[in-house]
């Protein structure tokens, strides 16, 4: 069962690997990703069941799309709409 995960985050990679690796909640940081990557991203990330949390489970997935005054620039105006 293990080797059946691996074999499918390696089959995702990147973000989206690091998504569908997650046992816990986690946060993950959009900054610097155009709108079309992170669609792709999502798309890479739940495209498929998380077969490997336990059934019931569940985890929160938190994307960052934007920050305040000094660090606005990071973000693109349309990650928000992009999840």
């Amino acid at each position: 069962f293990v080797q059946s995960i691996q074999l499918e985050i390696m089959s995702v990679s990147g973000m989206a690997g690091s998504i569908r690796a997650a046992t816990e909640s986690e946060t993950f940081d959009l900054a610097g990703q155009t709108p079309a990557t992170i669609s792709t991203t999502v798309q890479n990330a739940f495209g498929k069941p998380l077969d490997h949390l336990d059934p019931g489970q569940m985890i929160r997935i938190t994307f960052v799309t934007g920050a305040g005054k000094l660090g606005r620039q990071k973000y693109d105006e349309g990650a928000a709409k992009a999840v």
